[in-house]
């Protein structure tokens, strides 16, 4: 390994963690500054949480992305936003990616029974806890369309930007690994949904590289949490 390649990996790592804790604590800036907005404003029976998280969220990619274009002055061999052209081999590839993750979840789950592992149930808690006042409507909105449109956009497409110039190998291994980590406890790991979402974060991460869309990733995001989302509602 030459020390240009070394340097392009150990740069590329160090701002995906930079990247990584900005857009964290910029999103909860905005969760913060939408939830005290809307409190100002709505009726005192309306759940004003689950809207904050999912307007912040939405708003915070969309800025982030514009903002990183502006200063980056990015080209565009790397497409952080969705493709349209699309190819039937890489929708039955989504299709497989997000039964298999199931699969793998199902897996996981019985390794470790103590522990619930979806990060819709609360990192650990009973299902029909997760949906608090926001209800199944909630549920189904945020973890089935906000949360992989967002998340796809920033994990596949910007931090995939950032590490444009290092292995492919040490992105996804790297990213799937800060995926596993936001969406566990700190203070008390869940280890079913540290190891399910870390491994869905390398299948995914696979599958950006492979096809430099993240529509295809949304794709599988989309199928996996969906069937999760069916799978809670239905044992309500």
């Amino acid at each position: 390994m030459t020390k240009k390649i070394l340097a392009n990996n150990l740069t590329g790592l160090i701002f995906l963690l930079f990247h990584t804790l900005t857009f964290l604590l910029f999103t909860k800036f905005l969760m913060t500054m939408t939830s005290k907005s809307l409190k100002a404003v709505l009726p005192k029976n309306v759940y004003v949480p689950a809207i904050a998280v999912s307007l912040s969220t939405i708003v915070a990619v969309v800025l982030y992305i514009y903002v990183y274009n502006k200063i980056t002055k990015k080209d565009n061999d790397i497409n952080i936003y969705p493709k349209l052209n699309i190819d039937l081999k890489w929708l039955i590839v989504a299709g497989f990616l997000a039964i298999a993750m199931i699969l793998i979840a199902s897996g996981i789950q019985s390794l470790i029974p103590g522990q619930v592992g979806t990060n819709f149930t609360n990192n650990g808690n009973k299902p029909e806890t997760s949906l608090g006042a926001g209800g199944p409507i909630q549920l189904g909105l945020s973890a089935v369309i906000i949360a992989p449109f967002v998340e796809e956009l920033f994990f596949r497409g910007v931090l995939r930007d950032v590490m444009k110039k290092c292995y492919p190998v040490l992105y996804v291994v790297a990213s799937g690994l800060i995926f596993g980590i936001i969406h566990t406890q700190i203070t008390s790991i869940n280890w079913v949904s540290f190891l399910t979402t870390g491994i869905f974060g390398l299948i995914l991460g696979t599958l950006a590289w492979k096809t430099n869309n993240t529509f295809y990733t949304m794709l599988t995001h989309v199928l996996y949490n969906g069937i999760i989302v069916m799978g809670i509602l239905a044992n309500l």
